[in-house]
């Protein structure tokens, strides 16, 4: 009936549902930076506010008289505990953002060297075009590499839509190519 609530009614409701503040904000997941005790202690306390605020739009009786009624008490613990559900969703949401690393642009700028434009990781030499694609392939798809080091012929055949011998010639012509490449590293 009335918009306002007044200390003695405020005080009433502390005493009453402190408690259940206080044990639903010790529910509320996430970590003390984002979202502690006392964030979740307020976000409810506001969340009551509103309720009662809500509440009284539909009563014709004053706050006063219908605070101690069991409607209102499931009303307002069904509205704090959908509260600490939601909020909760919402840490959960934003958790992975949160644990990722950020680099500030310009310390990056400031620490990071350029690479070289002309350098090639496979030496100087010009690679055809399906070997370009062996290589971007293997880039792409780490698994096309077994454990033991040697390439997953059939995997390849079927992500480049080849054959095994189109596959296992494009290799041994990259590792001719590459032969004086290893054989430089072979040598330091």
């Amino acid at each position: 009936m009335s918009n306002q609530i007044t200390n003695e009614d405020w005080e009433w409701l502390e005493k009453k549902y402190g408690k259940l503040l206080h044990h639903i904000g010790y529910r509320i997941g996430g970590d003390s930076v984002t979202n502690d005790h006392d964030d979740s202690y307020q976000n409810l306390s506001i969340a009551m506010l509103d309720t009662v605020k809500m509440f009284d739009k539909t009563q014709t009786v004053p706050f006063s008289e219908y605070k101690e009624t069991a409607h209102f008490d499931k009303y307002l613990k069904t509205v704090l505990w959908n509260r600490k559900n939601n909020l909760g969703n919402k840490i959960v949401k934003r958790e992975p953002l949160r644990r990722q690393i950020t680099i500030d642009e310009k310390l990056f700028k400031d620490k990071v060297h350029k690479p070289i434009e002309s350098f090639r990781p496979f030496g100087n030499e010009e690679l055809e075009a399906d070997m370009k694609e062996l290589i971007s392939q293997i880039e792409f798809d780490a698994k096309v590499i077994k454990p033991s080091g040697e390439f997953n012929i059939s995997r390849l055949c079927r992500n480049l839509g080849k054959s095994k011998a189109q596959v296992k010639h494009t290799i041994n012509r990259l590792q001719q190519t590459l032969k004086s490449y290893d054989d430089f590293f072979e040598i330091i």
